[in-house]
């Protein structure tokens, strides 16, 4: 068993979490206090993970780092929680403790490859793959932390959240050269990949986001569908969901400025309708 992280380490990923995951951090405030450390542990280990893309700037070298932090975290748990940086040692601190799975984690810093690259996902398939093995990850992991959980609630809660997270800064992914947009999605609006990043054609990248937009609230409906069947004491690990409807609308409102201009709620508005989701028990439910 490892001991307990120690207050620098969750302070570490603490403030990672509030800086890139920002609905995940205010969930944990309604988690139980004695699982909260575990949760920021998880979160801000991925947080670490995704913000590599942006550290680096030739694809090779955010490679060498993706898998150096593979290889560090599974060495961190052979170790017993002993790690080079406050994020290893947290999430492997957390691994031990809640027998959390290893490979979710192999998988989450692997997909995160993808974000080094221009490559759009090839098909909106490989969208629902990306965002599984990141976000969806993430909401399974933290509801084994609580106690329990639905791998089909995580599944699909975790590709509404990560779409709705990634239109709402679709701006500046193609100011860095990137794209969520799937090639399949595009060729239906007559569009090329390659009309995703470049800058003659902003305003006709509406309509495929909006086509993703509403496969975003097909999932949502799926993940408050199967909220019905997770464990109450899991659900603060689904408050996050309580941004993506609201997310999803202000979206829909940019229409053709959608590609030139982020999105996105105020962090007084993400905490209320967090509270507001917590208050009426429903996890990220409506």
């Amino acid at each position: 068993m490892a001991s307990e992280t120690s207050a620098d380490d969750t302070a570490y990923v603490t403030a990672l979490t509030r800086e890139h995951d920002l609905p995940r951090y205010y969930a944990t405030v309604f988690a139980p206090p004695d699982l909260r450390a575990d949760l920021l542990a998880l979160y801000g280990f991925a947080a670490e993970i995704a913000r590599v893309p942006n550290q680096v700037r030739e694809p090779a070298l955010g490679e060498i780092r993706l898998k150096w932090w593979s290889e560090a975290l599974v060495e961190a748990v052979r170790q017993g929680g002993a790690g080079e940086t406050p994020a290893l040692r947290a999430a492997a601190g957390a691994v031990i403790r809640r027998s959390l799975p290893l490979a979710a984690f192999e998988a989450l810093i692997e997909a995160r490859g993808a974000d080094l690259y221009a490559d759009a996902p090839a098909t909106l398939t490989d969208l629902e793959g990306r965002m599984g093995e990141t976000e969806s990850a993430l909401f399974q992991m933290a509801s084994i932390v609580l106690g329990g959980g639905s791998a089909e609630a995580s599944g699909h809660a975790g590709v509404a959240y990560g779409i709705a997270q990634r239109l709402a800064r679709i701006a500046s992914d193609r100011a860095r050269g990137r794209t969520i947009l799937p090639a399949d999605l595009l060729a239906e609006h007559g569009l090329d990949a390659s009309a995703a990043i470049g800058s003659s054609t902003p305003g006709e990248l509406h309509r495929p986001v909006a086509s993703l937009t509403s496969f975003a609230k097909g999932h949502l409906r799926s993940a408050r569908a199967h909220l019905a069947h997770v464990p109450a004491s899991a659900h603060s690990a689904f408050l996050p969901l309580a941004i993506v409807e609201p997310l999803l609308r202000r979206i829909e409102r940019l229409g053709p400025a959608v590609a030139e201009r982020d999105s996105g709620l105020s962090n007084l508005e993400s905490l209320t309708r967090i509270g507001w989701a917590r208050l009426r028990g429903q996890g990220g439910g409506q």
